[in-house]
């Protein structure tokens, strides 16, 4: 064997050790990276309690409350897009403009397309600009969540503007969240709020046809709340 073929035959030789090791040594290096990526998300998670219970409770907060949860929420991996969208949201209420809130909702909902609050606040933020991607998302809502409480707030909000042009299935599902919204006491904030909203009375109105008693006890125990008059 000459000596080129020796000095190529130890360089192959080298070469396939170094490629042993590696192929040794890659499935800790994948481990530890996950696990790195984990603890961030855990650290981005942990620093943003409770303020992401309470955004998913639909709890009002302070200003500054959704500052921090909007900071602690994006500090999370990429990957985490319930983070990201709660994080979203958390931006969304404190005033943060849809335009500058869009694009990262759309990534995140990319990630996670079952998200089904994700997708109530992605209609949330195309209205009033693009009423047909809002109706669409919130029916996807609807598709995929047709019966959470914790959704009935953030739902009855998404959809007062829009719900005409939601199908006849959908508009019975969300007839049905108003009526739920109007026997809970806990809701009568959020149906209030939603009430407010270009389309609201004539959503709750429409929701209570022919229930015209239930509907005229519902207007009294809301104007007593609005007025302050209630316990």
């Amino acid at each position: 064997m000459s000596p080129q073929s020796r000095a190529s035959g130890r360089v192959s030789a080298r070469r396939g050790r170094q490629l042993m090791r590696f192929a040794l040594v890659a499935p800790a290096l994948m481990v530890m990276g996950l696990a790195l990526y984990q603890l961030a998300d855990a650290v981005g998670r942990r620093a943003a309690e409770p303020f992401s219970e309470y955004l998913a409770a639909n709890v009002r907060l302070t200003p500054l409350a959704y500052i921090k949860a909007e900071r602690a929420l994006f500090s999370t991996p990429d990957f985490d897009a319930e983070a990201h969208l709660l994080g979203i949201e958390a931006a969304m209420l404190r005033g943060e403009k849809a335009a500058a809130l869009l694009p990262r909702a759309r990534l995140a909902l990319a990630r996670d397309p079952a998200d089904a609050r994700g997708w109530v606040l992605y209609a949330r933020l195309c209205e009033p600009e693009d009423l047909k991607a809002a109706s669409a998302a919130l029916s996807f809502s609807f598709r995929l969540a047709p019966r959470e409480y914790f959704l009935i707030a953030p739902r009855l909000a998404a959809a007062a503007p829009i719900w005409r042009r939601l199908s006849a299935a959908d508009q019975q599902l969300l007839f049905a969240e108003v009526r739920v919204a109007g026997s809970a006491p806990k809701l009568h904030r959020a149906l209030i709020a939603a009430m407010s909203e270009p389309g609201g009375d004539a959503m709750v109105t429409a929701a209570y046809q022919g229930r015209s008693r239930a509907l005229r006890r519902l207007n009294r125990t809301l104007s007593t709340e609005i007025l302050g008059f209630s316990n």
